[in-house]
């Protein structure tokens, strides 16, 4: 270094520090429905209602499994393809599946649909009120189905083939309006045999016949 010569500073060079490889996020679910899991007979039973998720994952896998409620662990209670699924069949907001293999899952997705169609069955028991009165109830319960991803899973699974007995709110609202039918053909019925009867009286009653 010469006299009076200022020291010029040697920059400090960094080597790069490895970077962690970016982790992928888990590919989401085609679908994923929040239901109940029923075991036993008595669907009312609350031993028998479990918290469950019934899941179409990205890989083209059907999983079920039941949600602890009080630790958050998932129980698996089916795992299959699609092409396992023998049959799904639904009705009351309810759904079996039933699998190749002879398992068989029944879900409810909605307890309220089930409600609202069994009332209306009882009601119609009360002639043209009780008729009128569960239209009106069935008429809720295709709203209370549709909203529910019951019509999803029973669509998507016909895709491959997959059905079943298909008992819908809707089914039983048709069935309602045939009875207007049924009842408004019977009453034309008697209406025209009265109106015979009436005639038969008068022509009678004017010593025509």
């Amino acid at each position: 270094m010469q006299p009076n010569q200022i020291p010029v500073p040697i920059p400090q060079v960094t080597a790069p520090q490895p970077q962690a490889a970016p982790v992928a996020a888990a590919p989401q679910p085609y679908k994923q429905s929040r239901v109940i899991y029923l075991t036993g007979m008595n669907r009312l039973n609350q031993n028998n209602r479990h918290d469950a998720v019934l899941e179409w994952g990205a890989d083209n896998r059907i999983r079920l499994y039941v949600i602890d409620s009080t630790s958050g662990t998932q129980t698996f209670m089916l795992d299959c393809t699609p092409q396992e699924i023998k049959r799904f069949s639904t009705g009351m907001g309810i759904a079996n599946i039933i699998l190749r293999s002879g398992q068989r899952c029944t879900v409810e997705f909605s307890a309220a649909v089930a409600n609202q169609l069994i009332a209306g069955a009882v009601t119609s028991q009360f002639g043209l009120a009780g008729l009128a009165g569960a239209t009106a109830i069935d008429s809720q319960a295709v709203k209370t189905e549709a909203a529910t991803d019951i019509g999803w899973w029973t669509e998507n699974l016909a895709r491959f083939g997959i059905g079943g007995l298909q008992t819908s709110a809707n089914t039983l609202l048709k069935i309602d309006k045939a009875g207007w039918w049924v009842m408004g053909i019977m009453f034309g019925i008697v209406a025209l045999f009265g109106l015979i009867a009436l005639v038969i009286y008068l022509i009678s009653a004017a010593g025509i016949a």
